[in-house]
């Protein structure tokens, strides 16, 4: 981007996680649910930009 830009190369500081948290996996249900309600929106997504990110898959 500062290429792009033209912009002057810059490191960025090192910041530390704050509040970090962990969470379980998501449940089966609500990702059919997700994967159900989005299937449509990605399908075209996919077809538009030439490229399937497999989100239906089961993660």
């Amino acid at each position: 981007m500062l290429v792009f830009l033209g912009a002057a190369p810059h490191e960025l500081d090192s910041y530390p996680r704050v509040y970090e948290q962990h969470y379980g996996g998501m449940g089966a249900d609500a990702r059919g649910r997700l994967a159900e309600y989005f299937a449509e929106p990605n399908r075209r997504l996919y077809e538009l930009l030439g490229r399937d990110f497999g989100w239906q898959a089961p993660g």
